[in-house]
């Protein structure tokens, strides 16, 4: 009944044998290559890191910090500033701690026996986003992208650093 009442509506038969056809040439193509969706799939499902190695992100943080160290403007900073924070970092592996106290600070790649103040967990992507700039911070803390222990107000004295580090950073990429 449906069938007929689509061909009286439509003026037309019902196109069953090309939609079964199209379907059948699909299906042959997708068996036919599979490798290569497959690989298109993984891809787009696994993106590639950032960073690949615990190096890699010493180096490009790391650098960072070497690279805004000798700027006015963080040195005038950092006169007031007397704080501990780590950075722990997960895919890949790593820790940074920065210590800033007297006007200087320092950066430490690795283990570090200091006793933080706050400490600031996220992965190796969120903290490439994170140094560029890209990223909404109190969206990605919300979101658990970035764990916080201890004080947020320790982290605000932070942020006209980190405010210069990501400008320094920008304009280096």
């Amino acid at each position: 009944l449906c069938k007929r009442a689509f061909s009286l509506v439509r003026g037309c038969k019902p196109r069953l044998p090309v939609v079964r056809d199209a379907f059948t040439s699909v299906c042959r193509w997708l068996y036919r290559n599979w490798l290569f969706v497959y690989s298109a799939l993984y891809a787009i499902l696994h993106p590639m890191r950032q960073f690949e190695t615990p190096h890699q992100l010493y180096t490009e943080i790391g650098g960072l910090f070497e690279r805004i160290a000798t700027k006015p403007e963080v040195q005038e900073t950092l006169k007031s500033l007397r704080l501990c924070v780590r950075f722990s970092y997960t895919e890949p592996d790593a820790t940074m701690t920065l210590s800033a106290a007297d006007g200087e600070y320092t950066v430490v790649c690795g283990h570090c026996d200091a006793m933080p103040d706050v400490e600031l967990t996220m992965t190796g992507d969120v903290a490439h986003r994170f140094w560029m700039g890209e990223l909404n911070v109190m969206e990605a803390i919300t979101k658990r992208d970035i764990g916080v222990n201890g004080s947020l107000g320790k982290i605000m004295r932070l942020t006209p650093l980190i405010k210069l580090a990501i400008r320094s950073n920008r304009e280096r990429a």
